[in-house]
């Protein structure tokens, strides 16, 4: 309330005494000086532009010599080193922009009044107008001069708008704190701060005027490294904070064990959230790129060391990172959409509780997992190729349960189509006949895979299947049998 006062107060001075001196002049004159204000702001916004790198560096550089702020994370994403390079200078740049136009109103007014001081239209015509406009040039000049405190805490506004929104998180247990409870960031004290003074009425008529098209102006910038991009700090901090507002409840949720379809929404969303940004586009792809690279070649990235895996996971994850290698800014949007909600329906079957790779595998298949991912990965062209590595890796998983050695993936296709074509053109036999037909097929086409089914667990599959899968009214698709394949066949290793 005090501070609605003081800045309506100080609006109201302006216009009051620019009023007065309007007084003197025509409202010819006066609109000249609106015209100035203008030109004012125009020359200043351009010279703020061109010294946003310069106010970067200089800030930068008041940092101790041989203080290292970026190190690896700059190696290996360029474009976020670029940015916290630039961002020094995009804080300081509207308090730099009312500097100037401080100084080039001044200027440009006294070069106004030496021209229209012997001009004959510069003290006659309507006192009433040029009052007016002279009340109207002192609130544009009190609004601009406003315009860093209208910017920043309209940033506090959106931010603890996004935080607003309402996110299911799990109900924390005697050891852990509650959102109440926990101690809040730095960031969130700054937004709080911020949003309680841009509940303005003052405030927020400049920022819809004046002060909200400055300071974006301001607040933007085009940042090279050596890709370029384009840098706002007002969408920069909303994207990375209704990331963490989404992310953070699901990335608990899935630490807690309870992760559920909603979470996995959540998810999604604080991926979608973060790309929102041109900025954050560029440095996901750049850190996919170079993550997936380094781990390719079997290097380190950023000190993490490339993710343990076996003979079973190898030949997918090496296609993983050959195609995350090609990431581009153009891509990283539908990709990273793919891989969460690829990661969320993983996470929501519970099906890395075991840790063992062919009870993960067995479970995604039970739960519809596995056709949840082909159908996800079907959708993105990019990522499509990893269709057919999933399916290589249910063929190795499954040989791998019987003690095998996988063969190719024609083989394998022609294995689970013999046995859905023998479970739907066997409805007519007696149960026994059927039975023993299934049973005989899935040893035969085990074996022309180099796969010896013993007896007792070809009947098993063969009984349990038929109850499974041999009365449906559909055809059995080979999908279905690849699916209760793996299952079982782990179950029995």
């Amino acid at each position: 309330m005090i501070l609605t006062l003081i800045l309506l107060v100080t609006v109201l001075l302006f216009s009051l005494i620019f009023g007065l001196l309007a007084r003197r002049y025509s409202w010819i004159v006066n609109l000249m000086r609106t015209g100035v204000i203008v030109l004012a702001c125009l020359i200043s916004g351009l010279i703020t532009k061109l010294l946003i790198g310069i106010l970067s560096k200089a800030i930068l550089g008041l940092l101790p010599e041989g203080f290292t702020l970026f190190g690896d994370l700059e190696a290996a994403i360029p474009s976020i080193g670029g940015a916290i390079k630039a961002l020094p200078g995009l804080i300081v740049a509207p308090f730099v922009f009312v500097a100037l136009f401080l100084i080039f109103r001044t200027i440009l007014s006294f070069v106004l009044s030496g021209i229209c001081k012997n001009m004959p239209f510069a003290k006659t015509g309507n006192k009433a107008i040029s009052v007016g406009v002279g009340a109207f040039n002192g609130i544009l000049i009190a609004f601009v001069i406003m315009m860093p405190l209208c910017g920043f805490s309209m940033i506090g506004n959106h931010i603890n708008a996004i935080k607003s929104v309402p996110v299911a998180t799990v109900e924390a247990d005697d050891t852990q704190a509650t959102d109440e409870q926990a101690e809040p960031s730095m960031l969130d004290l700054l937004a709080d701060g911020m949003n309680s003074i841009s509940n303005n009425p003052v405030l927020t008529a400049d920022y819809y005027t004046v002060g909200g098209p400055l300071f974006t102006w301001m607040t933007t910038a085009r940042v090279t490294t050596p890709t370029t991009f384009t840098m706002n700090l007002d969408t920069e901090l909303c994207a990375v904070t209704a990331a963490s507002h989404y992310g953070s409840p699901a990335l608990e949720a899935y630490r807690n064990g309870e992760f559920d379809t909603e979470d996995k929404n959540n998810l999604v969303k604080a991926g979608d959230s973060l790309l929102e940004s041109d900025m954050m586009q560029q440095v996901m792809s750049e850190f996919i790129c170079s993550m997936a690279t380094s781990w390719r070649n079997g290097d380190t990235f950023m000190g993490l060391d490339c993710p343990d895996s076996n003979d079973i996971f190898d030949p997918f994850m090496a296609r993983l990172y050959e195609l995350l290698a090609e990431e581009t800014p153009n891509s990283v949007d539908k990709d990273l959409s793919t891989m969460l909600n690829i990661l969320g329906d993983i996470f929501a079957s519970h099906a890395l509780d075991s840790g063992e790779p062919k009870t993960v595998l067995a479970q995604m298949g039970s739960s519809g997992v596995l056709t949840q991912i082909n159908a996800q990965l079907d959708a993105n062209e990019h990522l499509q190729p990893m269709r057919e590595e999933l399916h290589s890796l249910s063929m190795r998983a499954m040989a791998s349960a019987l003690g095998a050695r996988p063969e190719d993936s024609e083989q394998y296709d022609a294995l689970m189509g013999n046995v859905a074509d023998v479970l739907n053109g066997s409805k007519d036999l007696s149960a026994d006949e059927r039975q023993a037909t299934v049973c005989s097929t899935i040893q035969t086409s085990f074996a022309e895979c180099g796969v010896e089914v013993p007896d007792d667990v070809a009947a098993n599959a063969s009984v349990k299947m038929i109850d499974e899968l041999g009365d449906k009214d559909e055809p059995v698709t080979s999908e279905e049998v690849e699916t209760y394949m793996m299952e079982f066949m782990v179950e029995e290793a």
